[in-house]
């Protein structure tokens, strides 16, 4: 976020207030997720430049063969891709993103933790990259991870 210009920083961002659950929580199978943010050849290079990293890591995680043709498909689809933020800006606070194209739906995002009085307000993160359904199946592919920051 913070290599985006202030422009694309206020084109990304969607809100301040963070989501209760991610989009790719339980049962949101199917769930219609409009675009929103800033779009990829809205960014300047450097953006473009940081965007494709980051996907580069989410698809990375899958076998080797797969991580290569994943990540392709996701490059065709760049000008159709939207990075969104809510949440400050700052090194303390708790963030969420997301990328969104027709290929592949990523976020992350903080989680409180069982008592906020004894996790720092970062301490816990979760990811996740879904390849939505396409024409030739109804199953959406993801991946999930759960860690300390």
């Amino acid at each position: 976020m913070r290599s985006l210009s202030p422009e694309e920083r206020q084109r990304a961002t969607i809100g301040k207030d963070l989501p209760s659950e991610l989009l790719t929580a339980a049962f949101g199978d199917n769930r219609r997720i409009d675009p929103a943010g800033v779009r990829y050849d809205e960014l300047s290079p450097e953006g473009r430049e940081r965007r494709e990293a980051l996907l580069a890591i989410y698809t990375g995680r899958i076998r080797p063969g797969h991580a290569e043709i994943r990540y392709a498909e996701v490059k065709r689809h760049l000008s159709e891709t939207h990075f969104a933020w809510i949440g400050l800006l700052d090194d303390a606070s708790p963030f969420y993103y997301r990328i969104l194209s027709p290929v592949i739906l990523v976020e992350f995002d903080h989680q409180s933790g069982m008592s906020t009085t004894t996790i720092r307000p970062r301490a816990i993160t979760s990811t996740r990259w879904c390849a939505p359904p396409m024409a030739t199946t109804t199953a959406r592919i993801c991946s999930a991870t759960l860690c300390p920051s």
